[in-house]
């Protein structure tokens, strides 16, 4: 299913809506941390999970105090990270392994070796936990797991060729996911694992989030000048937002009013970025945040009231903590 989109230019120098537009002054606190590949949140909020490259490892990070409070050791460089509803769990993903961690002794507990003409990408956590379902980013499928046994239950075929699955999420009800490939974006029944639409898309290296309240769905090839709005219910592309400037990396608040874009730098020195702040109602620009690095991994904490952001594992480690309660 083809949808066409109406397209919002967004200049994030130039504010559309200037009535409440706020620029932040303040530089934000920085953790230090290993180089960053992926970033996940405890659902309460409490801990910041970090993927590290080099040794493969999972920083976890303590959002009252802004401390690191362990390092735990992994088979591979995590590429994607997902945190069980209750917490228990972080589901680690990597080249050849789900990884499985026990958040209430920070300990390594179970491995699964994947085939290894697979690559996983991406992992999301059933709203019962029940389930895990992994993109593959060197085949076009989607593998639903048991999350206790991390046995395969089924596994579908998204694309042929040279088609990749780079990213993956649940909407709000937990009833559809959608994954995206470098062409299009498949939702599919999270029950049946069978596809339902397919809309046309502009990757590759992409990243998706969903709305809190699951009616929309945004999502964006890394990098890219534009934001692509999804209908969460039908699939439909509904908007395409037009960034003045690279984005890289993607949150939403909370409340779904906000849309958090990492901009890359235009500096000559490449060294900080900026994150643009887009109300989703008028999908224009009301603010724009200067994190101090140059980041791509982005995360809002449960409350709205914090958002941290990390760079790409290219670009060396640390987090930032940025202040974001002007945008509950």
């Amino acid at each position: 299913m083809l949808a066409a989109a109406a397209t919002y230019a967004v200049g994030h120098d130039r504010p559309t809506d200037a009535g409440a537009t706020e620029f932040a002054t303040t530089s934000p606190a920085v953790i230090a941390t290993p180089a960053v590949t992926a970033l996940a949140m405890s659902p309460d909020g409490r801990r910041i999970y970090l993927g590290g490259r080099t040794p493969p490892t999972v920083t976890v990070i303590d959002t009252a105090s802004n401390t690191v409070t362990a390092l735990i050791g992994v088979p591979q460089k995590p590429n994607g990270l997902a945190v069980s509803p209750d917490g228990a769990y972080v589901y680690v993903v990597s080249n050849n392994a789900l990884s499985v961690i026990t958040t209430a002794s920070n300990t390594l507990t179970g491995v699964t070796i994947a085939d290894y003409d697979s690559t996983l990408e991406a992992v999301a956590v059933s709203h019962d936990g029940t389930h895990l379902y992994i993109a593959d980013g060197l085949r076009a499928t989607v593998t639903i797991r048991d999350a206790r046994t991390r046995a395969a239950t089924a596994t579908t075929p998204l694309g042929t060729g040279y088609d990749i699955v780079d990213a993956i999420a649940l909407t709000g009800d937990g009833r559809r996911f959608f994954a995206v490939m470098p062409r299009q974006i498949a939702m599919l029944d999270a029950a049946t694992a069978t596809v339902t639409t397919r809309t046309a898309f502009e990757g590759p290296d992409s990243t998706i989030v969903v709305g809190a309240d699951g009616r929309f769905v945004y999502a964006m090839g890394k990098p890219s000048s534009k934001v692509h709005v999804f209908d969460g219910s039908t699939g439909a592309s509904v908007a395409v937002v037009q960034l003045n400037g690279i984005g890289n990396g993607l949150a939403i608040s909370p409340s779904g009013r906000y849309m958090f874009v990492a901009i890359q730098p235009t500096s000559r020195d490449g060294s900080s970025g900026d994150i643009a702040v887009i109300d989703t109602t008028t999908r224009t620009v009301v603010g724009n945040l200067q994190p101090g690095l140059k980041v791509e991994h982005l995360a809002v904490t449960p409350d709205g009231h914090r958002l941290y952001a990390a760079p790409s594992e290219h670009d060396g480690g640390g987090v930032a903590v940025m202040d974001v309660r002007r945008y509950l």
